[in-house]
């Protein structure tokens, strides 16, 4: 009989089907083991490796192949199933063993709905369990009794992951005997591993049904294999042979794919240039005062420092804003000690690498907050000597303003305001408190108005109003703000504008907006409350656009646009009915807020 074990990572067949897998052997039958990553995620891919073919070598498999598929990132597509395919073709399995569909494990997951589909023409295949698999159902069970000690022995194989929790030979010991008792067949049988049946397929005799390969693959199935590792073992399994086997670095007869060899090591984490806390913070002191909502799970950390999820040691704080599939990945990749995470995942995610995971609503909300009340950077006050000011123009208390800045005349600077170098506003500004206004931003010069003569020629109409931005908000480097001809340009109260935005005259923009890099705005266009407009957008002259839109990245906006609309193309049209994402939402406020 040919059983084929198909496995995410390093371990997880051994886990879950070794002792199957050693006993079958044992019995003459061919065992074949083939895994689709190296464990990058969670070890040195090149020990992973030698510690796996060790495991072949001891569980006496007749072929292992170790695919080069990016740890921790998998997903059912149409590579992952060919490659899966391939190598059931290949093999011709009367069983083939793979993880369940309702893994705990994204990656296990990918795998059991690819192999289900690479399978589709294979009559038999179960799923088996690991330590930390959730509403498993076994209805099979296989007694392992006079192989569960060599199952100790062959997960103790795996050196690199024994400080893991799934990796707990009491722990795994125990499942093996609570099944034995689950299956209540005999007093005899001390341990067995359990299975659920994905498919399974019986003759007139009961026995396994197994079509001839000539009516299952009309196609022999074709794949580039280089890159893969395949060992192959000519040796009978020998009974005796149930020792720890020794290192195989002389041994084994393969490169490590160009991927594995040559991929940068990544940059060692410089603890002077981290950014710390000052303090030692754990999971419940950081979102304590913050939000009165929240759950905590996974391994008690202690944090002093905040990165990036992609960056974070075990000593920092990130979160995670994703949802599905793209959370899982990126959260288990992740090394960080505490993770912010959306509510959304939980009963998704499971600690496994060290983690603690904190379930909030808004992750990114509860960041900063903490980090906020944490940093408050030093807040400067004063004029530059190079900034030349209008003896017109006012300036409020406690302001700052850089150098080689410019205000002209009739101008009017909020309180706790902030201009930074080489900003000119031209004339007729009227800045709000608590403003920010970043280096190399142009307001209040004339804008493009003009009309045509009899003669052809292009005479300028006049542009007589100013601009008034309201108290908190924020204007980006290099942005252009024109004032207004006969009505002022509007900025409400803490919108925020990305850098090389640009305004034209007459434009009204609402209370709490955020316009992203390269935004083009046309006159005399309004725009309401909460809204957002993504990358090099462009909106038209005159058009009205409502409260809580979301205008995306380069869209061109030539129509109206009711509240709470999504627009989204060129020419921008509502897709609104197409996305629902609470990201997306939180983009653009959930209350409409009206413009008097």
């Amino acid at each position: 009989m040919n059983i084929l074990a198909i496995g995410a990572h390093p371990d997880d067949i051994e886990l879950g089907c070794g002792g199957l897998l050693i006993k079958s052997a044992r019995l003459g039958h061919n065992i074949y083991m083939y895994v689709l990553t190296r464990g990058e995620a969670s070890g040195d891919p090149r020990q992973r490796c030698m510690e796996l073919i060790q495991s072949a070598k001891f569980i006496g498999a007749k072929s292992l192949w170790i695919d080069n598929f990016e740890d921790a990132t998998l997903s059912v597509n149409s590579k992952l199933i060919n490659h899966i395919e391939y190598f059931i073709q290949k093999v011709h399995p009367d069983i083939i063993l793979t993880h369940p569909v309702s893994d705990y494990h994204h990656d296990h997951r990918a795998i059991a709905k690819s192999t289900l589909e690479a399978a589709r023409n294979n009559q038999n295949i179960l799923a088996y369990e690991v330590l930390l698999t959730r509403n498993f159902n076994p209805q099979l069970f296989y007694d392992i009794s006079e192989v569960n000690d060599d199952k100790g022995n062959l997960i103790s194989i795996f050196e690199s992951q024994k400080s893991k929790n799934f990796m707990n030979q009491k722990g795994i010991r125990a499942l093996t005997r609570y099944r034995a008792q689950q299956s209540r067949l005999n007093s005899n049988m001390e341990f067995a591993e359990g299975f659920e049946v994905m498919k399974l397929c019986l003759n007139n005799d009961f026995s396994l049904f197994k079509l001839p390969a000539g009516k299952i693959y009309s196609v022999d199935k074709k794949l580039d294999t280089k890159g893969i590792i395949e060992y192959v073992n000519d040796t009978p399994y020998h009974t005796n042979a149930t020792e720890k086997l020794t290192e195989l670095q002389e041994e084994i007869p393969f490169q490590l794919a160009p991927k594995v060899l040559d991929a940068p090591s990544p940059p060692r984490y410089d603890n002077e240039n981290r950014l710390q806390l000052g303090a030692e913070w754990r999971a419940e002191s950081i979102v304590r005062g913050i939000v009165a909502d929240y759950h905590i799970e996974g391994h008690e950390s202690i944090i002093d420092g905040v990165s990036s999820i992609t960056e974070a040691t075990e000593r920092d704080l990130t979160f995670c804003t994703l949802e599905g599939e793209k959370a899982i990945s990126a959260i288990a990749r992740s090394k960080a000690g505490i993770i912010l995470c959306k509510k959304s995942m939980k009963g998704l995610i499971h600690s496994a690498n060290g983690s603690q995971y904190i379930f909030v609503d808004d992750p990114k909300f509860v960041f900063m907050q903490f980090v906020s009340s944490l940093r408050k950077d030093e807040k400067r006050i004063g004029i530059a000597s190079t900034a030349l000011i209008d003896k017109s123009a006012k300036i409020g208390a406690d302001c700052y303003i850089g150098e080689f800045v410019k205000i002209g005349k009739n101008c009017q600077i909020g309180k706790n305001t902030i201009i930074h170098d080489r900003v000119t506003l031209v004339e007729d500004c009227i800045i709000g408190e608590n403003c920010i206004i970043q280096s190399g931003a142009t307001l209040g010069f004339a804008g493009f108005g003009f009309v045509r003569q009899l003669s052809g020629e292009l005479e300028r109409f006049p542009q007589l109003k100013g601009i008034r931005i309201g108290n908190n908000a924020e204007i980006g480097a290099s942005c252009s703000i024109a004032r207004g001809s006969l009505t002022d340009t509007i900025i409400g109260n803490g919108t925020k504008l990305d850098a090389q935005v640009h305004i034209a005259h007459n434009v009204r923009i609402g209370d709490y907006c955020q316009l992203t890099a390269g935004t083009i705005i046309g006159g005399s266009v309004k725009i309401g409350n909460s809204c957002w407009t993504g990358l090099n957008s462009t909106i038209k002259n005159k058009i009205n656009v409502g409260n809580n839109v979301l205008i995306a990245a380069g869209a061109c906006v030539i129509g109206d646009v009711p509240d709470a609309d999504v627009v989204a193309g060129v020419p921008a049209k509502s897709i609104k009915s197409k996305v629902s994402t609470d990201e997306l939402f939180s983009m653009i406020g959930r209350n409409s807020i009206p413009i008097p």
